[in-house]
């Protein structure tokens, strides 16, 4: 029988969608939760929008040293050409402003 405590950065698990809790100054949320049963939640700290209404584009900084960003997907024909995304992965577009709330690190 599998763990199913068994924290995120495990590479032995399969790669599948994390869960996702939002931890913002603001008490913001989340607008996404993905849930896999093998893997813990990832905790994400709010960093920033460059959005009027606080959706989106959003930068997050999660608990393993990586960002999550949410933005626009790309879906036209002839820009996707030009890039090789492999499966599993998107592209995704977001105003320049959005990265000022990268951390100077």
């Amino acid at each position: 029988m599998r763990n199913h405590n068994i924290a995120a950065h495990d590479d032995k698990l399969p790669c599948a969608p994390l869960d996702v809790v939002a931890l913002a100054s603001d008490n913001r949320g989340a607008n996404f939760s993905n849930h896999h049963r093998w893997r813990s939640v990832m905790q994400l700290r709010w960093l920033g929008t460059d959005s009027k209404d606080g959706d989106s584009p959003t930068l997050w900084a999660t608990d393993s040293g990586e960002y999550i960003v949410q933005g626009y997907t790309v879906t036209d024909p002839q820009v996707l050409a030009q890039l090789n995304v492999p499966e599993g992965e998107a592209i995704i577009r977001v105003p320049k402003g959005l990265m000022r709330y990268l951390p100077k690190d």
